[in-house]
């Protein structure tokens, strides 16, 4: 029997350079909310979590909201017309 080597397969430049975006903007909003979380505790423990929930609020809210509208309309949809309107406001 015969081995035949697979031609090595790379993943685009285009991609790549998304993914770096995407996981230097995840690490910055999570090194913001451990700082605001450290920096809210030292007024005391209800600030911290009341800091920490309203910070995170939006993002729930936004998601279970999204997330109906992607069922009805399609995520394609929505994904697009959310590009298309931050790359409108600029």
């Amino acid at each position: 029997m015969t081995v035949v080597d697979a031609p090595e397969q790379h993943l685009p430049r285009r991609y790549l350079a998304w993914l770096a975006g995407v996981t230097v903007s995840q690490l910055g909003s999570a090194v913001l909310m451990f700082a605001l979380g450290w920096a809210a505790a030292g007024l005391g423990g209800t600030t911290a979590a009341t800091v920490l929930i309203l910070n995170g609020l939006p993002r729930v809210v936004l998601l279970v909201v999204g997330g109906a509208v992607a069922d009805r309309v399609g995520a394609r949809c929505v994904l697009v017309a959310g590009e298309a309107r931050c790359l409108h406001r600029g």
